[in-house]
């Protein structure tokens, strides 16, 4: 207990819990990389501890959380949302509704980027704090370095938050020395429904 309450105070002087909103966009460099798992972490985070309204936004053409989330709430900007534990699900959102959404609406909001081209990318570059999810994985660094090429990622590169799954510290340095960004280590999150008090710290460092 006296852990927590510690961290509760910490948390009450840090800068992101004193802003009424944020927008958050979490992309893989393909897909696989675990961004939904993230994305509702995040969310749920968001929620349960720092106490602020959030919607998720599932940004693809089907859901793939309809049947986990799947208590009809009220709608947001003409959208039907889903309410979860105390998070707003907006599931296969296109492109413009989540511009709308995030335009209009003082929620924190979550952003889960099934892919980066076209105008789903646009709506992630929109998003205040960027996250990008690879693996520095023998067989899958081509593709974080692939992805680090693309005009867009690569203009907007000091802006945005790299992550690895494979949690390599020699390759993580290999990727600071090439790219000139920090590469952090992906947080373990057993489950995003229902977070633990030791995955806090990490949650809120993507965030802030």
């Amino acid at each position: 207990m006296k852990r927590f309450l510690r961290f509760k105070h910490w948390n009450k002087n840090n800068n992101i819990i004193r802003n009424n909103k944020k927008t958050i966009g979490i992309a893989g460099v393909g897909s696989n990389y675990g961004v939904t798992h993230i994305s509702v972490s995040l969310a749920n985070y968001i929620h349960s501890v720092l106490k602020k309204q959030v919607i998720y936004i599932e940004l693809r053409d089907k859901s793939d959380l309809l049947n986990v989330v799947g208590t009809k709430g009220d709608a947001i900007c003409g959208k039907e949302a889903f309410l979860y534990k105390g998070v707003n699900y907006i599931l296969a959102c296109s492109s413009q509704s989540a511009m709308d959404i995030m335009a209009a609406t003082d929620a924190w909001i979550v952003v889960d980027t099934s892919s980066l081209d076209a105008d789903y990318g646009a709506v992630y570059l929109q998003c205040e704090t960027k996250i990008m999810i690879g693996s520095m994985q023998p067989w899958k660094r081509k593709y974080y370095y692939e992805r680090l090429r693309t005009k867009d990622i690569r203009i907007n590169m000091n802006n945005i938050k790299f992550y690895d799954t494979y949690k390599n510290k020699r390759k993580m340095n290999e990727f600071r020395n090439l790219t000139k960004q920090q590469l952090r280590e992906c947080p373990h999150i057993e489950n995003p429904f229902s977070l633990q008090e030791k995955e806090f710290e990490q949650l809120n460092e993507m965030i802030t």
